[in-house]
């Protein structure tokens, strides 16, 4: 798991058609985690903001490979939700 349930994380939800790996391509949502249901795309991620860019969540290397998993599995992971292709 990547996220720490204890640390002040939000999730986040992918802008249609971004990124998933640049963290401008998310809007942050808050603490409640959103309603995403698919299997193919990133839906939203759970993560810690970056305090130099402000709404903007930190992608760490444990977030990317939690990433990897959810899309390779088609399944949602701890801290990353799927949605359809849009």
């Amino acid at each position: 798991m990547c996220c720490d349930n204890n640390a002040p994380f939000n999730w986040y939800i992918r802008l249609p058609f971004h990124d998933p790996l640049a963290p401008s391509s998310y809007k942050l949502n808050g603490p409640e985690k959103p309603t995403c249901i698919g299997s193919t795309q990133i839906c939203a991620i759970y993560a810690n903001e970056d305090g130099t860019r402000i709404g903007q969540p930190i992608i760490t290397g444990c977030l990317k490979r939690e990433m990897v998993t959810a899309l390779s599995t088609g399944k949602n992971q701890t801290c990353v939700l799927l949605r359809p292709t849009a």
